[in-house]
């Protein structure tokens, strides 16, 4: 997760467009829990998983 953290930072100072996706609830079986976090560039990159 501090990637996605470290990398939602750097994005903002080169003023570069994203978006950052977190799970705040899940239903029965889940690839991920709550918290988990997705950041998204314009590009289309991303760094993390959802």
């Amino acid at each position: 997760m501090q990637d996605v953290f470290h990398e939602t930072a750097r994005a903002l100072e080169r003023g570069e467009t994203c978006v950052l996706a977190t799970v705040i609830q899940t239903a029965g079986s889940t690839p991920q829990k709550p918290g988990a976090k997705l950041l998204v560039r314009e590009d289309g990159s991303g760094v993390g998983t959802l």
